[in-house]
């Protein structure tokens, strides 16, 4: 394809006729000639999240999606809309473009957010598609989740195993090495996981619950995540390691490639903060949700894990 902004036609064919979801808030949306989007937020603050993928497959552009609206519904906002930046390679071509708008347009349905917007441009310096996503959600006032709201002595809730997606991806990618530890029918009770990295329905929980804070692992995996989060709330944490949810298989596919699971993104994986642990989990556990009490936000910096009672400190992660 020609360097730069691609044509009008391609714009029109592969693009702006594959959005077909709209929300009544979308003011204005994609457009030829528009420069902007335009979003009625008048019921409430706007909260905006971002990421970024190489494109390889459906499976990325489900897991980008949900990764960017997992990160607007932690606010405790609503998910409206998406601005979508592509950046295709030279020898890319026309229909893969097409793709991925479909893709984009299906799982913006899904999560019922609208793409509003974005740029496509075509690049000699990229080798693969490059995704980003930019999320808008609107948050009612007063109800935005904030971790300046933990203190000393709240529980810490898990919610779901962690590293499942991770896991099933693994078993995807390196089916055939895997073969030679694992049997074939090991590997298809990972295959057939679903509805792995969608977190609406524990945050769903989360807002009934009334928790003081919640915090997406999707980027960090869980020992990161306890680093941000006490981080962000200036103060210390202390968890178990050994009450942290997680599967056999995941456990056993990590040994095999010498992966540490709980640094692995976990995305679908929620932590909790709240007063009382009990009632969550109960709640969690109605809608079929796992959930467990790994820790407790403590005074000071210090940020550790324990394990058989020896202190591991957690590391920001890189």
């Amino acid at each position: 394809m020609k360097q730069g902004k691609i044509s009008e036609m391609i714009l029109k064919r592969s693009i702006l006729k594959n959005i077909t979801y709209k929300k009544k808030e979308v003011i204005q949306g994609a457009g030829v000639g528009l420069d902007f989007s335009a979003i009625d937020l008048s019921a409430g603050n706007a909260v905006a999240a971002c990421d970024t993928c190489f494109y390889e497959n459906r499976q990325d552009i489900e897991v980008l999606v949900d990764k960017v609206c997992n990160n607007l519904i932690v606010s405790g906002g609503v998910p409206l809309a998406i601005l979508v930046q592509l950046i295709v390679p030279t020898d890319g071509k026309e229909q893969e473009i097409k793709q991925v708008m479909k893709l984009l347009d299906e799982n913006g349905r899904r999560r019922q957010v609208q793409l509003a917007g974005g740029n496509t441009m075509v690049s000699p310096h990229v080798d693969s598609m490059v995704v980003s996503l930019t999320g808008i959600a609107q948050v009612a006032m007063g109800q935005c989740w904030s971790q300046g709201k933990l203190e000393a002595g709240q529980e810490v809730v898990l919610c779901g195993c962690i590293a499942r997606h991770m896991t099933k991806k693994l078993a995807i990618s390196h089916r055939e090495e895997l073969l030679t530890r694992f049997s074939s029918g090991f590997l298809e009770k990972i295959l057939v996981w679903e509805n792995l990295t969608d977190i609406t329905p524990i945050i769903q929980v989360c807002r009934r619950a009334g928790v003081a804070a919640v915090h997406d692992l999707s980027q960090s995996g869980v020992f990161g995540g306890l680093w941000e989060l006490a981080s962000a709330g200036g103060l210390g944490i202390e968890a178990k390691i050994n009450d942290i949810l997680i599967r056999q298989e995941t456990v056993e596919l990590c040994e095999f490639f010498q992966y540490n699971p709980y640094e692995l993104p976990s995305v679908g994986n929620v932590l909790a903060v709240t007063q009382d642990s009990g009632v969550l989990i109960n709640m969690l556990e109605q809608e079929g949700i796992r959930g467990a009490l790994i820790g407790h936000m403590i005074q000071g910096n210090d940020k550790y894990v324990l394990c058989h009672d020896e202190k591991r400190f957690l590391t920001p992660p890189s």
